[in-house]
């Protein structure tokens, strides 16, 4: 074989290795890309799943308050009952647990308020501790980090 066939056969071989080399390399590069782009879209799927479960669960609490105080202005509504017991229901399935407490303690006083000599006082302060809990909860800055009654 010629000196030119030698150089033919090397470079021809040569620019196969490089080209097996950088496909290599670009596909390493390919399966690198996808991954983070999945991890990407997997973060932004958990965090809109977790905006949702706050909004839910923002929206129980403040339907419970909303039910709680219109029951404290018409004690005896059989309608007000059944909605405040609803309300109660769901802010148990939302939790946590120092919320579900807070809102237990809210329905006592009000199905208790003609036995309360300070009415007002008292829905005041199962209020606060209702809506500290609450704040604490979803992470907001509120009455739930402020000085204690």
């Amino acid at each position: 074989m010629s000196s030119e066939l030698w150089v033919a056969v090397i470079a021809a071989g040569s620019a196969v290795a490089g080209a097996a080399v950088g496909g290599w390399f670009a596909r390493s590069a390919g399966l690198h890309q996808a991954a983070a782009t999945r991890d990407t879209v997997q973060a932004t799927l958990d965090e809109q799943r977790k905006a949702r479960v706050v909004e839910r669960r923002r929206q129980a609490y403040i339907d419970f308050l909303d039910a709680a105080d219109a029951l404290t202005r018409e004690p005896n509504d059989p309608t007000l009952q059944a909605a405040s017991a609803r309300a109660l229901t769901q802010v148990t399935i939302e939790g946590p647990l120092p919320v579900i407490l807070a809102a237990q303690e809210v329905a006592s006083t009000v199905r208790q308020q003609e036995q309360l000599d300070d009415l007002v006082g008292t829905l005041l302060l199962v209020r606060r501790r209702y809506l500290a809990a609450v704040h604490e909860a979803l992470g907001i800055e509120g009455i739930a980090n402020s000085s204690p009654e």
